[in-house]
C-alpha cells in the first residue's frame, strides 16, 4: 500500500510534501486543483514499469512530449521529482527518482534510488541505486528481467 508521496515539477503540481495517503483517500479540490494531474502521475508510474520503451511512449504519445509534464513548461521547471513509499507485510519500501528535461522535448531518468527496510526494527534490508542518464528506468527494466526485490530475499 502507497502510504506517503512528494512529488515536485509535475503538470500543475508544483511542490507536494509528504502526502500521507491511507488504504481509501478521496480528493476534493476545485477545478484546476491538480486531482487529475494526481491520477496522471500514477498513469505515468505504471508505464515506467513497462517493457523498455513504456516511459518514452508516455511522455511522446500520452503526454505530448515533456512540455506537457513538466510545472509551467521547461522555460519554468526542469525536472520531476517523485519520492513514493510503499508499506508492505514484513517491509517498508522507499522509491525515489528524478526526471530531467532533455533535447527533443523528452524526459530522462538522472537519478533512481529503491530501499527496503524491516518494518520490525527499520534497518535496511535490501538498496539499489543509479545515477546513470537514461530514457528508461534501469532499476524496473532490471527488475523485469528476472531481477526483481523479491530475489533479494531467502
Amino acid at each position: 500500500m502507497l502510504t506517503r508521496l512528494s512529488l515536485e515539477g509535475f503538470k500543475s503540481i508544483r511542490n507536494l510534501e509528504n502526502l500521507e495517503l491511507g488504504r481509501l483517500n478521496i480528493l476534493i479540490g476545485s477545478n484546476g486543483s491538480g486531482k487529475s494531474n494526481l491520477i496522471s502521475f500514477f498513469r505515468m508510474l505504471r508505464f515506467m514499469a513497462e517493457p523498455p520503451g513504456g516511459f518514452q511512449q508516455y511522455v511522446g504519445i500520452h503526454a505530448g512530449g515533456a512540455s506537457g509534464l513538466l510545472f509551467d513548461g521547461p522555460e519554468t521547471t526542469t525536472r520531476i521529482q517523485a519520492s513514493l513509499s510503499f508499506e508492505m507485510a514484513t517491509m517498508n519500501a522507499d522509491i525515489e527518482f528524478t526526471l530531467e528535461f532533455a533535447v527533443g522535448d523528452k524526459l530522462c531518468f538522472r537519478h533512481e534510488s529503491q530501499r527496503l527496510r524491516s518494518r520490525e526494527d527499520d534497518h535496511i534490508v535490501y538498496q539499489r541505486k543509479s545515477d546513470d542518464i537514461s530514457w528508461e528506468s534501469h532499476l524496473l527494466a532490471n527488475d523485469l528481467q528476472g531481477d526483481s526485490l523479491a530475489d533479494a530475499f531467502p
